[in-house]
């Protein structure tokens, strides 16, 4: 699990994030695990989706699209929102973008243990990445630990989504 630690972000909810074309973002943390921030992140937030968007992790060390939340003490962290009511990393929907990864950095969830992001509705699909090898680790679900395609998909996420060697 991550360490605590302190990073600008706020909880969001009801957002859009589509269209946009993303390299070089969150430099500040380049070669940090996911929860440490990527080209989109969203951090406690609720009810979003991200879609159309190209992103490349780029340059060396820097990450895809991360979601995250804080657990402490085995339990997510919730935030208040004036117009939302408790925010915590949940109802999440990344689609349809075109992501780019080398070999180290990471695309997905940083959140609290095996099947949270499946209880609280966290899904990636239709997505199409491209990875410098597609045996290697990319992924982070459930776990702290980067996972290969075959378990990224194993656990549910993007079994619609594209995957190819560049």
């Amino acid at each position: 699990m991550p360490r605590a630690r302190t990073q600008s972000g706020s909880a969001s909810c009801a957002a859009t994030v589509k269209n946009n074309v993303l390299r070089g973002n969150n430099s500040l943390y380049a070669g940090q695990p996911i929860w440490w921030g990527a080209q989109i992140f969203a951090r406690a937030s609720k009810d979003m989706q991200i879609y159309g968007n190209d992103v490349t992790a780029s340059p060396p060390g820097q990450n895809g699209i991360g979601l995250y939340t804080d657990w402490i003490n085995g339990a997510p962290q919730s935030y208040s929102g004036a117009n939302c009511g408790a925010i915590d990393l949940q109802n999440i929907t990344v689609h349809d973008n075109v992501v780019r990864l080398e070999i180290g950095q990471q695309n997905g969830v940083a959140s609290g243990g095996i099947g949270s992001a499946t209880a609280y509705g966290i899904s990636f699909s239709h997505n199409t990445y491209y990875l410098r090898d597609l045996l290697n680790s990319y992924f982070e679900y459930d776990s702290g630990t980067p996972k290969t395609r075959t378990l990224w998909q194993g656990s549910g996420q993007d079994v619609t989504g594209t995957f190819l060697q560049y």
